[in-house]
């Protein structure tokens, strides 16, 4: 794992840390300095060293903040940690909660628009029940994925104003306006 973090480390690039070992320095003797950040982190005596502080400007040239750079060896071990972290929690997560609102109506889109094609032909009077039973779903979704959004009126109210603002993003909103009325 730590090759890996070592690769993620790399690619970013980065200038030296406090104790000036540049990225092309760590590479040089590889092996032993994954080993020694390896050792330590398993061992618990890890310490990170302390960050060099870098004064950079702030946009639109508003004064100017301290920015913290890490040693090298300290990015791998933060990285190492990250990865590891991401694999035991990514599974706990519901796949939809990284969704966007636009990622979703791309996954739902497709199925929605075969059956309003199908309905619609052969009975479009059943639609509606099925249509306020979708945006009951997105409003459901609305509300786990927004913390700020959990009470229903805010929930539709999001709805409803993504709804005017973007009529076409979900194929059945194109139907008929009362649809996205929940």
């Amino acid at each position: 794992m730590s090759q890996e973090a070592w690769e993620e480390v790399r690619a970013i690039k980065g200038a030296p840390g406090v104790d000036g070992q540049s990225i092309e320095d760590f590479e040089k003797d590889l092996k032993n300095n994954l080993y020694k950040v390896w050792d330590r982190m398993s061992s618990g005596s890890y310490f990170p060293p302390p960050v060099r502080a870098v004064e950079i400007r702030k946009p639109h040239g508003s004064g100017t903040r301290m920015l913290g750079i890490p040693a090298v060896a300290d990015r791998v071990a933060q990285a190492v940690v990250a990865r590891h972290l991401m694999r035991r929690v990514d599974p706990i997560f519901h796949p939809d909660s990284y969704l966007s609102f636009q990622e979703l109506a791309r996954r739902v889109n497709p199925k929605v628009a075969g059956w309003i094609n199908y309905y619609d032909r052969f009975g479009p009077w059943e639609l509606n029940p099925f249509l306020m039973r979708i945006n009951a779903y997105l409003v459901r979704w609305i509300r786990q994925k927004y913390k700020r959004l959990t009470a229903e009126r805010k929930a539709i109210a999001k709805m409803q104003e993504i709804a005017r603002r973007y009529s076409r993003m979900f194929a059945h909103w194109r139907c008929t306006i009362a649809a996205v009325m929940t």
